[in-house]
């Protein structure tokens, strides 16, 4: 097993079984600055949304943007390159 010191690794998120997803993307806007976001299980799907409307509320929402929900969600971890 390899050890690496805090701040080396990044986090990778892997969705599979992909229900729906919608991204918007503008070159005028800095799309990959994410202020806010929500991410939570939810009858059988996960759901994150990287600009939700409200980001305390764990609930769908019409007015949240650049979403993803799934059936399964993998997470991992790289080494910073």
């Amino acid at each position: 097993m390899r050890y690496f010191k805090k701040g080396k690794l990044k986090s990778c998120y892997l969705f599979s079984n992909v229900i729906e997803y919608s991204f918007y993307h503008n070159s005028d806007y800095n799309f990959y600055f994410i202020e806010d976001y929500k991410f939570f299980l939810s009858n059988g799907f996960f759901y994150i949304s990287l600009d939700p409307a409200q980001p305390i509320i764990e609930e769908v929402e019409v007015n949240d943007n650049d979403i993803i929900k799934a059936e399964r969600v993998h997470l991992f971890s790289r080494p910073k390159l």
